[in-house]
């Protein structure tokens, strides 16, 4: 049966003010007194195996793990408390809190299937009359069979009794089911979301609180969608006299067949074919440094010809907690995640100048408009693969690819690039979109 620690902990003040406040606090494991090794998350995960995630909102961030590899822990604050989470390989369930208190409350008991254990410590005496101005330690310890790891997941500090630690285990017990052998790396995207699903990698983000946050601050990137939506179907079932030119600003469209009436819309309102049913979006830290970017794509294949459901079209970035829009694409200019980290433009100027694009995403290269709407370069070219007159593999940062393509060093045959090809195709990365529709309507937003 599930308990709520901070219910039993308020039915056991009394026992707290009888055991007194004898407690002791180690920064090693009950049975490891191996030097500790500050690091990253991507050096922990390389170390040890272990990919440990904070909780949103979290601050001072420091990983690290032993020496010997076989422990690994970060610890972070969150408002007033501190949280400690750690893995350890053991062969059953453990308590490798590190924490050495007279506990109030030391019990067993099942989580989501997993052996835990669940502890506690208070201040409080008899005399307590606020149990939240009083100090306490919530842990919870728990086994996963499946990796013969033991997990910890503490808390420490003032008002923690409103926390229901056992919520957060179960969270990231179910997010555990999808972990990703990636860690954050910096340079590259943030990969703590992809998961392998055959022999394909899936960029997911399922974590409702980051979803629910930028949700909010992107909120000027999702009416630009509706109001980019609405300028173009205001140009829809219009009759023309194609006996007489016409102008059309800023769109493209269709040529018509045996009908007068010409479909007309960017590249992205075309390629979702009008409907905004057929958006999704989803948000990626494209230069891992704790700020996503908000992306959307198509769900569904609006042309039996290509496939568009894993590329993304449209993208943005805060800056100065402003949505800037960077990145809009269409047919011949579609961007992908590859597996590897970078973000990837595939492009085509015709049969004789086409390719894809290796980048990363940097920030401080985004050259804003005058209105701070629009920002460009801030994706830097790494290399480069296609046909440029000729096939062309530059595989270092260049600036011109008209100059770089003519330099010889950078020429291959026929044979080398198909090979290459397939090789930059298989980093693809399928995209777990979330759906735009879902958004509208809990926003109150609609096209017309």
């Amino acid at each position: 049966m599930k308990k709520n620690i901070g219910l039993v902990f308020v039915s056991t003040l009394l026992l707290a003010s009888l055991v007194g406040c004898g407690k002791t606090e180690d920064t090693t494991s009950t049975t490891i007194a191996n030097p500790w090794v500050d690091s990253d998350r991507a050096g922990v995960l390389e170390a040890t195996g272990f990919n440990l995630p904070t909780q949103e909102g979290a601050t001072d961030v420091a990983y690290s793990y032993t020496t010997e590899g076989n422990l690994a822990q970060v610890r972070y604050t969150i408002g007033q408390n501190e949280w400690t989470y750690r893995v350890e390989m053991t062969e059953a369930l453990e308590d490798i809190s590190g924490m050495y208190y007279e506990w109030v409350i030391d019990e067993k008991e099942t989580i989501n299937g997993h052996d835990a254990q669940l502890l506690a410590y208070s201040d409080a005496t008899e005399d307590t009359e606020f149990i939240d101005d009083v100090f306490a330690v919530h842990v919870v310890n728990w086994y996963d069979e499946s990796e013969g790891a033991t997990h910890s997941l503490s808390v420490a500090g003032k008002d923690v009794d409103g926390l229901d630690i056992e919520v957060i285990v179960e969270n990231m017990m179910s997010d555990s089911n999808s972990t990703s052998e990636f860690g954050v790396e910096t340079g590259l995207y943030d990969r703590s979301y992809l998961v392998k699903d055959g022999d394909k990698y899936v960029y997911r983000l399922n974590d409702s609180d980051i979803i629910e946050k930028y949700d909010e601050l992107y909120a000027d990137a999702f009416q630009f969608v509706i109001d980019s939506y609405n300028d173009v179907m205001q140009y829809q079932n219009q009759s023309y006299d194609f006996s007489k030119p016409a102008t059309v600003s800023n769109l493209v469209y269709s040529e018509p067949k045996d009908a007068d009436v010409i479909t007309v819309g960017s590249y992205f309102e075309r390629d979702y074919n009008f409907d905004l049913n057929n958006v999704g979006y989803t948000y990626v830290d494209l230069d891992s440094d704790g700020t996503f970017e908000l992306i959307f794509g198509v769900l569904t294949d609006a042309d039996a010809d290509w496939i568009p459901e894993d590329y993304f079209e449209r993208a943005f970035a805060l800056v100065d907690g402003k949505a800037v829009h960077f990145v809009e694409g269409g047919s011949r200019v579609l961007f992908w995640l590859g597996s590897d980290g970078y973000i990837y433009e595939s492009g085509s100027g015709g049969a004789a100048y086409s390719g894809t694009w290796k980048y990363h995403f940097d920030k401080s290269e985004l050259k804003l408009s005058e209105d701070g709407v629009w920002g460009s370069e801030g994706l830097v070219g790494e290399e480069f693969l296609g046909c440029w007159e000729r096939p062309v593999y530059v595989n270092e940062p260049f600036e011109d690819i008209d100059e770089a393509a003519k330099d010889s060093k950078y020429q291959i045959t026929d044979e080398e690039w198909s090979k290459l090809g397939e090789e930059w195709n298989a980093r693809q990365v399928k995209i777990d979109w979330l759906r735009l529709t879902d958004y509208l309507e809990k926003h109150s937003l609609t096209g017309i």
